[in-house]
């Protein structure tokens, strides 16, 4: 009897794994696109330390769009950036049992972990944060056999269930093409007036304005700003059909849908806002342009590690005022990365070889399937 709820991706590669190879399921969570960009960052690196492997990516939602984008090999769950538990459990289940990996990897999904215990496979789990061990997505590492951290340590309690399985192996940037120092490189590419101030609104692809409104907040004050030759420029993702019937006609606002060379607007722009995502922020922190998040409180793991971006001034959007927002934007304008960019930054700066030191534990299992097997 067929599955009525089988897995059958259109064009997904669920084609059998090369028998003489690893084959590697990761599981990036489909959220907005913050798993899938460092999971790309530690899967390149592998990439150079190993060549007996084959991977393919499992997401959904915006996760899945970004991982496309980059042409990664990806089998597309068919769900929602909201995805429900059970159906998540079901065809992840039905997944591995019709590709029979040798190797679970999974960034904050976690009801793949036990999934995977239930073929009998090595499950490696990825995080940036842990939170009540009674909680049922902390119970769920229990089935890991070892969790990867790409953050420092001592920022969360660890759940005794994964006592003496977990790597510290600090953030994962990924790789950029510009810097800084390309401002006016960046700016002739996009076609920016180079003395433009610019204003970069990137809420994140989860942080539609239905969930986080900030529109009727920031345009107002952008409208008062007494900046001469002003631009701002919004990545509007889900909303781009929204905000492109609000501001069309305007010649002092860009909405664009996404752009994948994100770090060229970074550092062609003078100053970011943001929802409080701290995968952008940490982005922006690391290419030292300033950055203001406007926070709902939806997301306390983020509200507590954006703390560390001394280049950021965090804001609540429940008690923001638009006087509060444009004096914040005048400062940032005004400081740049000055006085708040100089102060101590090394417990906040960026280990940049996350990425590097994640795959290397991914190496190290993929090396022992080998043993295990001989």
């Amino acid at each position: 009897m067929p599955d009525n709820d089988a897995v059958v991706p259109s064009g997904a590669q669920t084609g059998a794994f090369d028998a003489h190879r690893a084959g590697v399921l990761f599981f990036s969570r489909g959220r907005g696109h913050a798993h899938a960009v460092p999971d790309m960052a530690i899967v390149d690196e592998l990439a150079r330390l190993r060549d007996d492997f084959e991977l393919r990516f499992v997401s959904y939602g915006a996760g899945a769009l970004a991982l496309a984008a980059h042409q990664r090999p990806l089998i597309d769950l068919d769900m929602p950036d909201a995805n429900p538990l059970w159906t998540t459990v079901l065809r992840a289940g039905q997944l591995i049992r019709q590709m029979q990996p040798n190797l679970v990897v999974s960034h904050e999904e976690f009801a793949v972990l036990p999934v995977a215990k239930i073929f009998g496979l090595p499950a490696i789990f990825i995080t940036e944060w842990f939170s009540d061990p009674d909680h049922l997505a902390m119970q769920s590492l229990a089935y890991a056999d070892e969790v990867i951290v790409i953050e420092e340590s001592g920022i969360f309690d660890e759940p005794p269930c994964v006592e003496g399985k977990v790597s510290y192996v600090g953030p994962v940037l990924r790789s950029f093409s510009y810097s800084k120092a390309d401002r006016n490189r960046a700016r002739g590419e996009l076609g920016f007036d180079q003395e433009a101030t610019i204003i970069l609104v990137m809420p994140g692809g989860w942080a539609t304005e239905e969930r986080e409104p900030i529109y009727d907040t920031v345009m107002p004050v952008f409208d008062a700003l007494k900046i001469p030759r002003k631009l701002l420029v919004w990545i509007a993702g889900a909303d781009y059909e929204l905000l492109t019937r609000r501001l069309a006609k305007r010649a002092d606002v860009i909405v664009k849908e996404r752009d994948w060379q994100i770090d060229r607007l970074m550092v062609a722009s003078d100053l970011a806002i943001t929802k409080g995502k701290r995968g952008t922020l940490r982005e922006l922190y690391s290419l030292g342009i300033p950055s203001i998040s406007i926070s709902h409180g939806l997301n306390p793991f983020d509200d507590v590690l954006i703390e560390r971006f001394h280049t950021n001034t965090a804001l609540d959007a429940r008690t923001l005022t638009h006087k509060m927002l444009a004096t914040s934007i005048l400062e940032a304008l005004r400081d740049g990365v000055g006085t708040r960019a100089s102060k101590e930054r090394s417990s906040a700066q960026p280990n940049s070889n996350g990425a590097v030191l994640a795959a290397q534990r991914l190496a190290d299992a993929i090396a022992a399937l080998g043993r295990n097997s001989g």
